[in-house]
């Protein structure tokens, strides 16, 4: 019936889907959420592949791609190139501070990306760029999604999740002829999306078509994700190998 993520239901990114209407056609969207710093559970299962299955691309990756897919509707990439590193986690100084269970717990620090960041282009010539960060050198929590189109832009600016290092409020705008314009949202208590998409249930059940969407919905992120981790692969640490033959060989 639904997904683990209920960023579409928020208040702001649904006034960027009624914004986006007023674009055009899309041609480029940018997600990101980066935190300035809050890595989960340093030290336990959410920062080992081995159990986790990944760190901040399949982590905070899957709400930005939940929230783009809305956009682009029945969307295929047709290239996909990403890039990870775990520099804040290695360092061992970016865990969580605002939940009691995301205490630096000690032991190793872990295997999985602390940031990633990905190009995709589908099949109908669309480029979507997405970063994530579980830590960074800026000051607050911030989340942004933009969308560009053939008559204008609709750009968001948030904070998703719980974390109390955030900014105040949403900004929407839409910018069209270099013209910016301040668009109301609604404001709405933290978490309030959660609720919001419980109460959508009844209507799922009722309706024949949503069976199996969100399933299908889930896997299509997940298969994208995975793309962008095999695109991600390290580099091999001998690097003369990669080297260009000469003319002669």
């Amino acid at each position: 019936l639904l997904a683990g993520s209920a960023a579409r239901h928020r208040a702001d990114v649904r006034a960027l889907y009624a914004t986006a209407r007023e674009v055009g056609r899309i041609r480029h969207v940018e997600a990101s959420w980066v935190r300035s710093s809050g890595v989960p559970a340093a030290g336990g299962w959410f920062t080992h592949r081995r159990l986790s299955g990944g760190g901040a691309l399949v982590d905070l990756g899957w709400h930005l791609f939940d929230v783009v897919t809305p956009l682009l509707g029945e969307f295929a990439f047709e290239q996909v190139v990403g890039v990870t590193h775990g520099d804040f986690l290695a360092a061992g100084d970016a865990a969580a501070a605002w939940r009691g269970d995301d205490a630096p717990a000690g032991g190793p620090a872990g295997d999985v990306e602390d940031t990633a960041r990905g190009f995709l282009v589908t099949r109908d010539a669309v480029s979507v760029a997405v970063r994530v960060g579980w830590a960074s050198h800026e000051p607050l929590d911030v989340t942004t999604v933009r969308v560009e189109g053939t008559a204008g832009t609709a750009h968001l600016r948030c904070t998703f999740g719980f974390s109390p290092n955030r900014e105040g409020g949403s900004a929407l705008t839409l910018t069209r002829r270099g013209t910016p314009e301040t668009v109301p949202v609604p404001e709405e208590p933290i978490g309030a999306e959660y609720d919001r998409q419980l109460d959508a249930i009844a209507a799922a059940l009722a309706d024949p078509a949503s069976r199996g969407r969100a399933a299908a919905e889930a896997a299509r992120i997940i298969g994208v994700i995975e793309r962008l981790y095999d695109s991600a692969r390290p580099v091999p640490a001998d690097l003369s190998s990669l080297r260009e033959p000469s003319h002669g060989h």
